[in-house]
């Protein structure tokens, strides 16, 4: 495929529930990562689809970001989730299947059965090996993802049964990047977001409402934020916090 091809409850801080701290990363690393567009992978499972319609709906087409749907699709039959989500947004929105580069403000949809990987600001197909039953096509991506993008990466994770994407939540935070969790209490099934938090690695947890503007804030102030150290931590916690303003505000 060708790039001419596209066309409540407030926000809980995740360190109160035991967040691990994030590795810290190199001037070199970050550097590097800079010259990649940031990419969100945002997966899901049973009861995703409101979800991401709704994520898409809030999201302005100017973010600067790219975002990766990754989701369980069956490879019995042709998928029309590519179909369906173009409704909720006008930002060029198409299945991935061929090598495609990633740009910002578009929207990569992964083909059924498959997994998707990034490479030198690439997005392949790639086949999905079989794990017994269970799904890992989200943790496929998200490991993927932290490798070829690390504080470049934002992972997602939204509705879904049983625990894809927990490991490649924590492969995100382990590279640097930004891992948020759609609310259990929101999620139609809470299985996959619950499974996350659970990791001790998730940043945010939030509704989808809430997730563009958390989101968007985060990008623009980029440069000026890292991830939450050893010596950053919650005031509300009763402990120590960073003097960066911007920090305390997002995070």
């Amino acid at each position: 495929m060708k790039d001419s091809m596209f066309h409540s409850r407030p926000p809980v801080d995740a360190r109160a529930v035991g967040a691990a701290e994030p590795m810290r990363i190199s001037e070199g690393t970050l550097s590097a990562e800079s010259s990649l567009t940031p990419v969100v992978g945002l997966g899901g499972s049973t009861g995703s689809l409101d979800a991401l319609q709704r994520f898409l709906q809030r999201t302005p087409v100017n973010t600067g970001l790219a975002f990766v749907v990754v989701v369980h699709l069956s490879a019995e039959h042709e998928s029309v989730m590519a179909e369906i989500l173009q409704r909720s947004t006008t930002m060029p929105l198409a299945q991935v299947t061929d090598p495609v580069r990633t740009l910002p403000n578009h929207v990569y949809v992964i083909p059924p059965g498959k997994c998707l990987s990034t490479s030198s600001g690439l997005l392949t197909v790639i086949k999905l090996a079989p794990h017994k039953g269970t799904h890992v096509t989200v943790d496929c991506f998200f490991r993927l993802l932290a490798e070829s993008h690390g504080t470049a990466a934002v992972a997602i994770l939204l509705s879904g049964r049983k625990g894809d994407g927990a490991a490649g939540v924590k492969s995100i935070k382990e590279h640097g990047g930004l891992t948020i969790a759609q609310d259990p209490a929101e999620a139609e099934q809470p299985g996959m977001p619950q499974a996350a938090i659970e990791t001790g690695m998730v940043d945010w947890i939030l509704t989808v409402d809430q997730m563009p503007t958390r989101l968007i804030e985060y990008h623009n102030h980029g440069k000026k934020l890292h991830l939450a150290g050893p010596d950053v931590t919650d005031n509300s916690l009763g402990e120590t916090l960073d003097d960066e303003p911007d920090e305390r505000a997002l995070r």
